[in-house]
Formats: structure tokens, sequence, C-alpha cells
């Protein structure tokens, strides 16, 4: 990758990204979510307040048609992630997991 003693660029930026970026799961490559879509689409000011805001219902609508929506819905249910995923917002996944007896069911 690089080499840790000449302090290269690559290195300093290497040294301060989260971990979480380095392992992501490889379906995430596939996510319509990857594919350019701006960040804030999935982080909505109002993400909690359901369907009817414009902004989740956008969300929605590209997660609707997304090939790994089903996997998005299981990270995010393991990892309790904020936001839109896998076409649900947060209280959508706190129900879903409070139904299956408040664990997640994947």
């Amino acid at each position: 990758m690089y080499d840790d003693r000449d302090g290269s660029a690559a290195n300093q930026v290497d040294q301060y990204m989260e971990p979480r970026f380095w392992d992501m799961p490889p379906w995430m490559e596939y996510g319509l979510c990857a594919a350019g879509t701006a960040p804030d689409t999935w982080f909505p000011e109002n993400g909690n307040r359901g369907t009817t805001d414009p902004a989740v219902r956008a969300a929605k609508a590209i997660c609707a048609v997304c090939p790994v929506a089903l996997q998005c819905l299981e990270h995010a249910l393991l990892r309790g992630e904020s936001g839109i995923w896998g076409g649900t917002t947060e209280r959508e996944r706190r129900v879903i997991i409070r139904n299956q007896g408040g664990t997640a069911p994947c």
C-alpha cells in the first residue's frame, strides 16, 4: 500500500481515515447511494418524521429500486446506523427491532 517510513501524503491521510471506511462490506459498492447521490439525501434534517417528509420519500424512492436494499437494511439493524438505510428511517428500524423482541432480526 505505502511505505510507513516515507512520510508521504498517502501515509498521512491513511493514518487519519476511520477504520470503518476500509472495512466496508463488498455489497456497498453496488448500492445506488454510492452512485453519486448527495450524502445529505440519506441523512435528511428531519429524517425521523417518517414517510410524509419529502426528503425521506426521495431517499426511500432510491432504496425501492436498489439491488442491495435488503443487505443495507440488515446492516443498519445490526449496527444501529442513523439516517435512511435499506429504505427505512431510524424510527422504522426501532419498530422492527421492538417487534422482534428487542433484537435485530438478522
